[in-house]
């Protein structure tokens, strides 16, 4: 057991000191110890959640804050992120919407604040609604775009990259006065280059020595706590 938790401590130690080395490396400017390197392509998901809700007699219209986002909408690449082998850009990967509702079954509209159309929905007393988004491309046989079409948030998502929609004109959701809708969320799903973290160079003879030295440390120490534990019984005997 001591050797199993010297062992568990040595390498804590070792990897405190190569975050240090790593660290300090970098402070001083000789060069750069830990540097990414993009070789990939991962998904995230942005959360955009409304600022302000407004009650009209026939829905609720609903905005966003667009600034809440890490990065500008503009700069996003619609594509195929998989022909990018340079990992430098961030790729358009689908947008959604969410919406904590109650209420009986109605039909429920959803539309930009601009009212164009996005999708007609059967509400179904559903404590949450999700919309998605999709995308339908046909081709020719050299593999010539013939149509290229979308629909439900894909609709806001593509006017947002053409400049005919912001997620400040909001969403409106026409709905009857007996169903209400009471939070809602816009989810930007992106996908972003994920990087590999290189490890500084750390020298094995090293880290050897450091756990040698912490189990020698351990096993003294147990072997004098048994000595004298010893003791204490021998003289718990005879007296």
């Amino acid at each position: 057991m001591i050797f199993i938790s010297s062992l568990a401590v040595a390498f804590i130690l070792i990897s405190f000191f190569v975050q240090s080395r790593g660290e300090e490396e970098s402070v001083n400017g000789d060069k750069s110890s830990i540097t990414p390197h993009y070789n990939g392509y991962e998904m995230r998901v942005y959360a955009l959640n409304d600022t302000i809700r407004c009650p009209l007699g026939f829905g609720t219209l609903f905005t966003f804050d667009a600034h809440d986002l890490p990065f500008e909408f503009g700069s996003l690449r619609f594509g195929d992120h998989r022909e990018d082998t340079q990992y430098s850009s961030r790729y358009y990967a689908g947008m959604g919407f969410l919406a904590n509702a109650s209420g009986p079954n109605a039909s429920l509209i959803f539309r930009e604040g601009n009212g164009n159309l996005i999708e007609e929905i059967a509400y179904q007393g559903q404590s949450l609604i999700a919309l998605g988004g999709w995308e339908s491309v046909s081709t020719d046989d050299t593999g010539l775009v013939m149509n290229d079409s979308w629909g439900s948030m894909a609709i806001p998502a593509h006017d947002w990259k053409d400049g005919s929609w912001v997620p400040e004109d909001g969403i409106l959701i026409e709905h009857p006065t007996n169903v209400t809708i009471l939070k809602t969320t816009i989810d930007l799903m992106v996908f972003e280059p994920s990087s590999n973290t290189d490890i500084p160079e750390f020298s094995p003879l090293l880290a050897s020595i450091l756990a040698a030295f912490l189990i020698l440390s351990a096993r003294r120490r147990f072997k004098k706590q048994a000595c004298i534990n010893v003791d204490h019984a021998t003289t718990g005997t005879f007296a």
